[in-house]
């Protein structure tokens, strides 16, 4: 028995695909080979957005506001060669303050604070939102991670093989090997079939995994694009000897549904990493999923004097010095990310705060062709349940903390799961450049199984 059996055995699973730029014709009943449709270029990201009830905005706390004294850190270059930001940035990170070393930290101290946040939190979960489940214990190496990040100018990142409309590259997140290896299964089929599986891969603009826990289920969402107009696919999975077998539900596209699978890659038994292989109308695709929390680090110049920064400086100082007797400070961090094999790819960042404001994040994973440089903008969504495994917190919590942020954009993307974002908080045009803070966030990886795990599995599967 596998590792889904272990989980899921006996529970029926949801599935829903959404694809959004296909590539194919032809009726339902007939099975046509593949072709790319006019009409949608890529876009970086999904753009469904679901407005939040306007709440009174956050103000900053002169009492729970620690001093700015002995603030500024001195990272001496050895963590990050590739340092890139203003000389005058302050430095902090999730509960901990200076050049912390893998394994050495203070563990969280409070029950707000960031131990029960990274084992998990299921104390903040409602029957219709989604758990990183079974409990995650991250080690002080994992909550330090994003300290430790190398941004390199060099270093070639993982590419899933798609090219966004701007000529920069989709990448991986994760540092698993899962992506060269599933890229590497399309050039041992012939050249029509190849063309097929890439027509296909290009098609498909967002890919969503959902669990949810109040029945135990799991949705898979791709949005595909037939020549122009968005279709969907949904399917139901069922348990199936070591993996999850997909079966047609519904559609609203034209092409033929052959079959598919999930394979959730935990080794504890957990489905928070996870890849599907589906089949239409011929063509192959494969999508990886990964789920988790993620590390972050704020870099802050102590020069900035607009209001929107003075309120983001007091909920990090209180989240980092552990102020008492507060709510403005930031729980937990939680990314989701999907990758289409030769396709699209893209993670929402999900921060959620002590006093229920959240700020959601759709971040393209794109890179230039070597290093992990790159200028892109990020969408702020409010809904991020609508394209990732990310819970459902729009219609209760406040985005005005979210609102007090002009723009986003990807400055850095490593492949590895890995990125920083430049947030602007400007009150006006003229502060600009000095209303900017700078947010790592590293996705903290769980066990999962190996490339050599994932070949022996698929020895055992049957052609579809």
């Amino acid at each position: 028995m596998g590792v889904e059996a272990k989980m899921l055995t006996r529970k029926n699973i949801i599935l829903v695909l959404s694809v959004v730029s296909v590539v194919g014709c032809g009726s339902s009943k007939d099975s046509k080979p593949v072709t790319v449709g006019g009409g949608a270029p890529q876009t970086s990201q999904p753009t469904t957005q679901n407005p939040v009830t306007a709440q009174q905005a956050p103000v900053p706390t002169p009492a729970g506001q620690p001093s700015n004294q002995n603030r500024n850190v001195d990272r001496g270059g050895e963590q990050n060669p590739q340092n890139d930001f203003p000389t005058d940035i302050d430095q902090k990170i999730n509960g901990q303050q200076g050049q912390a070393q893998p394994g050495t930290a203070n563990k969280p101290k409070n029950s707000n604070g960031w131990e029960t946040s990274y084992d998990s939190d299921e104390e903040n979960q409602t029957g219709s939102s989604n758990v990183l489940n079974p409990k995650v214990k991250m080690s002080d190496d994992g909550i330090q991670r994003a300290m430790h990040v190398n941004f390199s100018d060099s270093d070639e990142t993982a590419k899933t093989g798609g090219q966004s409309s701007e000529g920069l590259f989709y990448t991986s997140s994760g540092d698993d090997g899962l992506m060269s290896e599933f890229k590497s299964y399309n050039n041992k089929v012939n050249a029509e079939q190849k063309q097929m599986n890439m027509n296909l891969a290009k098609g498909i603009v967002v890919a969503q995994l959902k669990r949810q826990l109040v029945d135990n289920s799991i949705q898979l969402q791709l949005t595909v694009d037939e020549f122009g107009k968005l279709k969907t696919y949904v399917m139901k999975a069922s348990q199936e000897d070591n993996r999850l077998k997909l079966t047609l539900v519904s559609k609203t596209g034209d092409l033929e549904y052959q079959g598919g699978f999930l394979k959730c890659t935990d080794t504890d038994g957990g489905c928070e990493n996870a890849y599907a292989k589906i089949k239409l109308s011929g063509a192959y695709a494969r999508v990886i999923f990964r789920s988790s929390y993620a590390s972050r680090l704020f870099h802050m110049p102590s020069t900035n004097t607009s209001k929107a920064f003075a309120l983001w400086q007091t909920y990090v100082n209180n989240t980092v010095d552990n102020v008492q007797g507060t709510t403005q400070a930031i729980s937990y961090v939680q990314v989701s990310s999907f990758e289409v094999v030769n396709g699209r790819s893209g993670m929402g960042v999900l921060l959620v705060t002590d006093d229920k404001q959240l700020v959601g994040l759709s971040v393209p994973l794109l890179a230039k062709e070597k290093g992990s440089s790159v200028d892109v903008a990020v969408q702020k969504i409010a809904d991020l349940s609508q394209s990732y495994d990310l819970k459902k917190l729009a219609a209760t919590y406040s985005t005005k903390l979210s609102d007090t942020i002009k723009s986003v954009r990807l400055e850095r993307n490593n492949g590895l799961g890995d990125i920083r974002l430049k947030m602007d908080v400007s009150d006006s045009a003229n502060d600009a450049q000095k209303s900017l803070i700078w947010m790592t966030v590293s996705k903290m990886n769980k066990a999962t199984m190996s490339v050599g795990d994932i070949q022996e599995f698929e020895k055992t599967l049957k052609a579809f």
